[in-house]
């Protein structure tokens, strides 16, 4: 079965590539204008495109070894997503395991490792919950975000504990040179699903500022998945003078839905979460080569779970998670001749009170680490080491060597292996209830992780990218047996990750763009041999996109999931979902404009869902209006 679907597969990705050079090259001996495919492609290859997430450090996208993928806010535009979760369902490597509807719990998975592996900063702030490693992306609003960086595959060697992977949220900011600018957005959908979102931005002399507010509130698009939430955000920026710029973010998060209902054990669930977290930096040039970033952080997450009995409405539990946590880093960057240096130190005080571990928990982190981007000629060279020290559960060194070789200016070969850690949660290690002992003794998970891609523009008018990745798991954390149905954590398991991701997308002609991926993950037990359940195994993602780059855009986007879920979750994932986004600028004066978009959700009424307490939508359609100026 798999191999049929992956040979289906690897034929579109194919045709993706290929159909347009036919098309192409009638095109150019008929009255259609040849288009810019080297403006087009050159976004890939270019110079200028900077990646920061790679090495905590701006450089070229053709230096970074690594497997990254990056999705502007264009593109969040125009997808109309309603959280970080809707986003990152779209990003070929990444899966994304849902609690129901847009706005419901959500969590993310890399390249089959589990959501617990996976950093989520936003600000530079990590925003996982000390209590388990999770961050529920479901949450995350999008209008305020300029860029996602998502590195697939370990990436301790930079920041720490990201046995999985990082994703990195960077925010927006004043960029303009007016002193007020602005966007408002409101969309209605089915059963009272309504999205309103504001932003206000400009920049007066020295000073610039980007506020964002939004509100979501939805009447529940499956069974008991009634929600509201509302964010504000704002970023500040002072430079007084050349050499120095200030930097102030603040974010608050609030909302409580509901999140399912399992009628055989007669139980809904209910969740709130709220969320405040505050930045401060400080970026000083010393010349033009050496630069001093200092920035302090903090953060306060409050999750209650509430499980009640459905037949009554009954509260029968509630769960607390209390998470505070205060950070501090300082980066010394130096850029001269062949070098781009990072030398920098990262400390972080967090803390857990719960009821579920029945007290509160600290945890000191504090680490060093240090990377370097050598460029030789059409090679980039670049090693990476972090020594990670931990009061719970000790230290570990991580490496990392990464290599980029230009053949040509459209093929670009990358490796990269490297060596990783995930901290054991606090709550597996001090939690203890009726069901789990803690265990203070727990390690840290442990991966050697080796990666080979090549990128490509040689297909005229294509852009094709191949990745090949192996993980090797060991101190893996699973749970056994104590007495009777008592469990707790240990270290106990050594997995294999292992499979690859392919990726191609055409140039614009006549407007419209094509694009496909896909991504096959073989999880393996590597003491028994046998195939690891409820792990992703492969995912297909198609779509296509149109922008006259006068009023109208377009696009159309379809995933299929395949879970391989343990049959009593009574998953289903059978076909694809598609969904259709439209937007048409219906004014545009001087300095203001009007746009009305609809989106339409699972054209096709397909099932794709892990368990069957948490149902997709059928679907569903919702219509709205943006005003810019």
């Amino acid at each position: 079965m798999f191999l049929r679907r992956g040979v289906l597969f690897l034929v579109a990705c194919a045709l993706v590539a290929a159909v347009p050079v036919h098309a192409f090259a009638e095109a150019e001996h008929g009255a259609a204008k040849e288009p810019d495919e080297k403006e087009f492609l050159r976004m890939f290859f270019s110079e200028e495109l900077l990646v920061y997430s790679a090495t905590r450090s701006p450089k070229p996208i053709v230096q970074v070894p690594e497997n990254i993928s990056i999705v502007t806010a264009q593109e969040i535009e125009l997808m109309h997503a309603h959280s970080l979760a809707d986003v990152l369902n779209t990003v070929v490597g990444v899966q994304i395991q849902a609690y129901g509807g847009p706005g419901a719990i959500a969590t993310s998975y890399i390249q089959g490792g589990d959501a617990a592996h996976v950093a989520v900063y936003l600000d530079g702030v990590r925003m996982n919950s000390a209590s388990d490693n999770l961050m529920d992306v479901g949450f995350i609003p999008v209008t305020m975000i300029d860029r996602i960086e998502i590195i697939k595959g370990p990436a301790s060697s930079v920041w720490g504990s990201a046995l999985g992977g990082v994703i990195n949220v960077i925010t927006k900011w004043g960029n303009t040179t007016k002193p007020l600018r602005g966007v408002f957005s409101a969309s209605f959908g089915e059963q009272n699903t309504n999205h309103l979102t504001g932003e206000l931005y400009g920049k007066l002399n020295k000073f610039s500022y980007y506020l964002n507010g939004e509100r979501f509130r939805s009447g529940g698009l499956t069974t008991n998945s009634a929600l509201s939430q509302g964010n504000l955000y704002t970023k500040l920026r002072y430079h007084p003078s050349d050499a120095l710029g200030i930097t102030f973010s603040m974010g608050y998060n609030e909302g409580d839905r509901g999140t399912g209902q399992y009628e055989p054990f007669d139980l809904s669930f209910r969740n709130s979460l709220k969320y405040f977290f505050t930045t401060l930096s400080l970026d000083y040039r010393f010349s033009n080569t050496l630069n001093l970033n200092v920035s302090l952080s903090s953060l306060e997450q409050i999750v209650r779970n509430y499980n009640e009995q459905l037949s009554s409405g009954i509260q029968l539990s509630e769960a607390v998670y209390d998470n505070r946590s205060q950070g501090a880093n300082i980066k010394m960057i130096y850029k001269k001749d062949i070098h781009n240096l990072v030398f920098g130190l990262d400390g972080e005080e967090r803390t857990l009170k719960s009821n579920a571990i029945g007290s509160k928990q600290d945890q000191l982190r504090w680490a060093v680490f240090m990377n370097d981007t050598l460029t030789l000629g059409r090679f980039s060279l670049v090693p990476g080491l972090r020594y990670d020290y931990s009061d719970t559960n000790g230290d570990f060194i991580s490496p990392s060597l990464g290599l980029t070789y230009r053949i040509t200016q459209d093929i670009l070969l990358r490796g990269y292996v490297a060596r990783g850690f995930n901290l054991p949660t606090l709550f597996a290690t001090y939690g203890d209830n009726l069901l789990y002992r803690s265990n203070p003794n727990l390690e840290v998970e442990k991966v050697w992780s080796y990666q080979a891609g090549l990128e490509t523009t040689a297909l005229r008018y294509a852009l094709l990218k191949i990745s090949l990745f192996r993980h090797d798991v060991s101190d893996a954390i699973g749970t056994e047996r104590v007495s009777g149905s008592s469990f707790t954590y240990v270290n106990k398991g050594r997995q294999k990750r292992q499979g690859m991701e392919v990726e191609a997308r055409t140039v614009p002609f006549y407007n419209t763009s094509l694009f496909a991926g896909g991504t096959f993950v073989d999880a393996e037990d590597r003491d028994t041999g046998e195939t690891i359940i409820n792990v992703p195994r492969y995912t297909y993602d198609f779509g296509i996109r149109y922008d006259d780059e006068r009023s109208l855009k377009g696009l159309l986007k379809g995933r299929y999931l395949w879970w391989n879920m343990d049959s009593v979750y009574g998953a289903q994932y059978n076909s694809f979902i598609v969904d259709l986004n439209l937007q048409k600028t219906v004014y545009l004066g001087k300095g203001h404009a009007v746009a009305l978009f609809v989106t339409g959700h699972n054209l096709f009424n397909g099932s794709q869902y892990w368990f069957t307490a948490y149902k997709n939508p059928s679907r569903w359609w919702e219509a709205g209006l943006k005003y810019s100026f």
